[in-house]
């Protein structure tokens, strides 16, 4: 992988701390990591492979949906993958044999979406090997996937812009009821996975109005 930014792991509130450094403000990062996603070389069979993780509420979905349309990139959306409420410790596993397997060896990825209002899998989806692929979403950039990614971006936001976007999801009122069993995963992955700390990139989505800051010296 590219190694172009780091943190500094989890704190005991379970988010993440980013080390001081000089830092580039874009108005958005999606040109600035596309145009380093092409610098990539292929990473599975002919596609780089590229997660964007992050916690929830930090903004990693819009980031994602951006970087694939400057690619003009397919998505895969984590959402479709968990295994419901209680799925974020095994996603990886699921990323690993269901999109990196198949495009390791030149065949499409295929995933069953999961349903979230019946707790079943739907009928397969495919997609053919790429010259990009994205995949989006909080245990994206875990092992077994991570060594298979040509570009690992970490999304970070302070916590109390996260807990008001957050508050601020159309979906709040049902997304309570699992809130903090959510959290607690997320957690319990950043501290067995330490994600933050491999990223290639840090994208800092907190800066107002909606600049971004693109976190690319090498680490010492």
């Amino acid at each position: 992988m590219v190694r172009l930014g780091q943190t500094v792991g989890a704190d005991k509130e379970g988010g993440t701390r980013v080390r001081s450094e000089p830092a580039t403000r874009l108005p958005t990062a999606a040109p600035a990591l596309a145009a380093l996603v092409r610098k990539c070389p292929p990473s599975v069979g002919t596609t780089r492979l590229v997660a964007v993780d992050g916690r929830s509420g930090s903004g990693k979905t819009t980031i994602g949906d951006q970087v694939a349309a400057e690619l003009n990139a397919p998505i895969v959306h984590l959402d479709d993958l968990y295994e419901g409420w209680s799925g974020l410790p095994g996603v990886a596993d699921l990323v690993h044999e269901w999109i990196v397997l198949p495009l390791l060896e030149g065949r499409p990825a295929r995933w069953r979406p999961y349903q979230w209002d019946t707790g079943t899998r739907g009928d397969w989806r495919t997609i053919e090997p790429s010259p990009v692929l994205v995949l989006e979403g909080c245990g994206a950039g875990s092992p077994p996937v991570r060594d298979s990614l040509a570009l690992l971006v970490w999304v970070e936001i302070a916590e109390a812009v996260r807990q008001q976007r957050l508050h601020a999801r159309p979906d709040w009122n049902t997304y309570l009821q699992h809130y903090q069993g959510w959290a607690d995963a997320e957690t319990a992955l950043l501290q067995r996975d330490h994600t933050p700390d491999h990223a290639d990139v840090v994208v800092q989505n907190d800066t107002s109005p909606a600049s971004l800051i693109l976190r690319t010296t090498p680490p010492t």
